[in-house]
């Protein structure tokens, strides 16, 4: 089986479940393990087909005079990695005969594609369809990000189709900074300390997967965006005003930003509807030698603990993670607008629940990877409109405030580099 087939049926398993890349992936090698050595050259191409699929589409049609929407799902996916070898990479014409001669199509339309320019693919478009093009980004979500103002919208999307910032979080309880990144130079991992956080190293470069060595295996280190750390940070610096008290997240797989502030020896519960992700949070906390988190299995929106108890707790809800395209790339091949209306009641719902359910002068953190207003500023105003919780100013403030609410804090991808995130502090009264 060509590697080019492969990577078809992987995005085409992602597309039909809406599941990651890398879970397809694992899905179709767990029934073909004869095909294992393929998984580096299909890692590769399945993720630059999803960064650029609705540019391939278009190639297709005006190229190819083809309407990709009229193939089936693996028939589609197949031409969409023709597309992009023959436009980007620099590879024998007779290989991609071989997949060409698959969908029925010849060497002369190849040669067409091989000469097309991607700038003549834009031609006559607007402006917001341009952009929806040649960044393969649906158009409701380019209007989303606009209605937003997310400053630099181009420069947003360009940097969505690279890969993506990488950090570790340091476990301070058993190594210090400085020492763990001396430690991983041995495997060719160049790592800088974080200017912001003290216990956060950025990835320059590395030679070597970061879940590979022994210095993860042994917990010095959790591979954890900075915005997330950046959460644990501002419940740490109340937690330092409060001593120890209990916080629960009451969404807290796969239990980063639990086990980042239980390293400090606080104690932290962490709530998950999902059995893997509970196991996730289990599995962190035994390999980073955490004593200080517990995790149980239970509906956010029907927790299975007295939340007067708590008086930090933190509701990072799921959400349409449109600050993490630049991570699933695949994400943009299914998300909708009806995503973005059933995310939002369900946040609404629960934020309402917490608020209703903690003590008086609570802190609850409320948080989000995604950078519409329906699921951040929205939620906020809302829900401090309805409720007696009060908005409150938070430390550390690293990223942009809102031009729509004081307070409150942006995280830009391309300005920060980190995944695109929102945090505001509440409190109840």
């Amino acid at each position: 089986m060509l590697v080019e087939e492969v990577s078809a049926q992987i995005l085409t398993i992602s597309l039909k479940k809406r599941v990651s890349l890398r879970l397809a992936a694992s899905e179709f090698f767990s029934r073909r393990p004869d095909l294992e050595h393929l998984k580096p050259a299909v890692r590769v191409l399945t993720t630059e087909v999803a960064r650029r699929f609705k540019l391939l589409d278009r190639a297709a049609e005006v190229v190819l005079g083809l309407d990709p929407c009229r193939l089936d799902p693996y028939r589609r996916n197949l031409l969409r990695v023709l597309v992009f070898e023959s436009m980007y990479r620099d590879i024998p014409l007779s290989r991609i005969e071989k997949v060409s001669l698959k969908l029925g199509l010849g060497k002369a339309q190849v040669r067409k594609l091989r000469e097309t320019d991607e700038r003549t693919l834009l031609r006559g478009l607007s402006y917001v369809e341009r952009l929806s093009v040649k960044y393969s980004v649906p158009r409701w979500v380019i209007d989303e990000l606009a209605r937003a103002r997310v400053p630099d919208l181009e420069g947003l999307l360009e940097f969505f189709m690279h890969d993506p910032p990488r950090y570790i979080r340091v476990s301070t309880h058993l190594v210090s900074r400085e020492e763990l990144a001396r430690r991983l130079a041995r495997y060719g991992i160049e790592c800088v300390p974080d200017e912001d956080l003290h216990d956060l190293l950025y990835i320059v470069k590395m030679s070597t997967n970061l879940t590979k060595t022994e210095e993860y295996v042994q917990g010095l280190y959790h591979i954890q965006d900075k915005s997330s750390v950046l959460v644990g940070h501002a419940i740490l610096s109340d937690l330092k005003k409060l001593g120890k008290t209990l916080v629960v997240d009451v969404t807290g797989g796969p239990g980063g930003k639990i086990t980042h502030v239980s390293q400090y020896g606080y104690h932290c519960v962490g709530v998950d509807l999902s059995w893997r992700r509970v196991k996730e949070i289990e599995r962190h906390v035994k390999r980073m030698h955490i004593e200080t988190t517990d995790y149980v299995r239970g509906d956010s929106l029907n927790i299975p603990l007295r939340l007067d108890k708590f008086r930090i707790i933190l509701v990072d809800p799921e959400c349409t993670g449109l600050g993490r395209l630049h991570h699933s790339p695949e994400v943009k091949m299914w998300i909708s607008r009806r995503d973005l209306i059933k995310h939002s009641k369900l946040q609404r719902a629960l934020l309402r629940k917490i608020v209703k359910e903690s003590a008086r002068d609570t802190v609850i953190y409320y948080c989000t990877c995604t950078m519409t207003l329906d699921e951040n500023e929205h939620q906020i105003k809302s829900i401090v409109e309805e409720l007696n919780v009060e908005l409150t100013d938070m430390e550390p403030f690293i990223g942009y405030s809102s031009p729509f609410l004081a307070k409150v804090q942006r995280l830009y991808p391309h300005l920060n580099k980190t995944t695109g995130f929102f945090i505001a502090r509440l409190i109840k009264r």
